[in-house]
């Protein structure tokens, strides 16, 4: 109210033009719903008492003759011309409205909805200074830019509407072949929410549901990003039996692009739940030399002090060699030694990162969602990078997990391997641990992913 309904020294003097307080009021008030809203409304005078009286103070006159205003239908119009022209405001004419109604397809293109189109055309006609003209006007140019951004959109998406693609949108709409209660559509739309094995093999499912019916080979262009959006998410939000009575152009539309924006958020989804769930192992790992260390702690000290006796034993001058056998199993009993040497061995870990040790006990889990993974999503890098080996890595993994390979070649590409890593992968004889070398190829896959060294042939966060 303080924005629009306070009158300024400019404002005043224009109202002295104004007979009689009644008509003072009366053209202050219009001036005031004028900068607020750019037009008069036809219950003009069911404006509220509040503001009739804000603006009867600032005039001080009395808020009671607002009432008695404009008697006359012909000294209403004049008052209002006179206030456009001390506004600088327009009236709404032909000229205009070609501009406007280029705008309004444009700003269709984006976003089709009625009622935002209705608000953006307010607030363009209000900002520019033209005169609303009848809502009934408004709505006949919307009418015509929602049906222009109707045939731009299935112009673009012209070539994926095949008969083969118009079957498979309309099973979409159809139950699940295999789960109960639930149709392709929602399936599609449910997004996995846990870090977990059992979630990254449903997207993967998902992921190869769509690239059956190959739409990772579809490809729009010209399309505002945000009708994109729009039309997905109007499939998101709505049941079958809804879309199967939208009129047969628009529902492609909306189908095609809720198929392509889910095809994309699966690849980022799957690639975000791998990056967790290699992180979320190395962490278990962590944790468990943690607590091994904890746990033989004690078991440790001990195995010392029975090192200390027998060295003492081994090296006291006065025991003859014949006897230090004999002297040693006096101190520590023969099953107490043979105890203690096996856990020896359980406690001894490679030196360097015992981590990766510990990792191998994960592979199992790993190995039930990383062949699906790496078939169904490719990754490109750059050639000055030091990841750029890893695609050519994957795709050896590839033809391993397709069981061409039963080894890793001599030949695979191993300078992303670090001293962390090699002790593990490399035996004495230099031959690579197919296992431990899988593992070292999908951890720094995981770090390529992270840094944006290695990157998805599709998705948006990854682009």
């Amino acid at each position: 109210m303080h924005k629009y309904f306070t009158l300024t020294e400019k404002d005043r003097e224009f109202i002295k033009i104004a007979r009689g307080d009644a008509n003072k009021i009366g053209i202050a008030i219009q001036l005031c719903t004028i900068k607020f809203i750019g037009f008069i409304p036809e219950n003009f005078s069911d404006l509220s008492k509040s503001f009739i009286r804000y603006v009867a103070k600032q005039l001080d006159v009395d808020w009671n003759d607002f009432y008695n205003y404009g008697q006359r239908e012909q000294t209403r119009t004049e008052h209002l011309g006179k206030i456009i022209d001390h506004l600088n405001f327009k009236y709404y004419d032909s000229e205009y409205e070609k501009k406007f109604q280029l705008w309004l397809n444009e700003r269709a293109l984006e976003h089709d909805s009625l009622s935002v189109l209705l608000s953006d055309a307010f607030k363009k006609l209000h900002g520019e200074k033209y005169l609303r003209p009848a809502l009934t006007t408004i709505e006949k140019c919307i009418s015509i830019a929602r049906q222009e951004a109707l045939k731009f959109t299935y112009e673009a998406i012209k070539h994926i509407i095949t008969d083969n693609n118009k079957r498979f949108c309309n099973k979409i709409l159809s139950q699940h072949d295999e789960i109960e209660n639930i149709t392709y559509l929602r399936w599609l739309a449910l997004r996995e929410t846990s870090n977990t094995v059992a979630s990254i093999k449903i997207a993967l499912e998902k992921l190869e549901f769509l690239k059956k019916f190959k739409v990772h080979k579809w490809f729009v262009e010209g399309i505002n990003p945000n009708r994109k959006r729009y039309l997905a998410r109007i499939a998101k939000c709505s049941t079958p039996s809804i879309l199967e009575k939208v009129e047969e152009k628009r529902k492609y539309q909306i189908l095609v692009f809720f198929l392509l924006e889910t095809y994309d958020g699966l690849v980022d989804e799957i690639v975000e739940i791998f990056m967790r769930l290699m992180f979320d192992k190395y962490r278990q790992c962590k944790r468990q030399v943690r607590e091994l260390r904890e746990k033989n702690a004690k078991s440790i000290n001990e195995k010392i002090l029975a090192f200390i006796t027998m060295g003492k034993i081994q090296l006291n001058p006065g025991i003859r060699d014949s006897r230090v056998r004999k002297k040693i199993f006096e101190k520590i009993p023969r099953e107490k030694l043979q105890a203690m040497l096996s856990e020896c061995k359980e406690i001894i870990r490679p030196k360097d990162c015992s981590i990766w040790d510990f990792y191998l006990k994960k592979y199992s889990q790993i190995k039930m969602f990383y062949p699906d993974f790496i078939k169904n999503i490719n990754f490109y890098t750059n050639e000055n990078s030091k990841m750029k080996s890893i695609p050519l890595a994957l795709s050896i993994l590839k033809r391993v997990c397709a069981g061409n390979w039963d080894t890793i070649p001599k030949n695979a590409p191993i300078d992303f391997i670090n001293k962390s890593w090699s002790q593990f992968v490399f035996d004495k004889k230099g031959i690579i641990n197919k296992k431990y070398y899988e593992l070292c190829v999908l951890w720094n896959l995981r770090l390529g992913l992270k840094h944006g060294e290695i990157w998805t042939e599709r998705g948006r966060n990854l682009d």
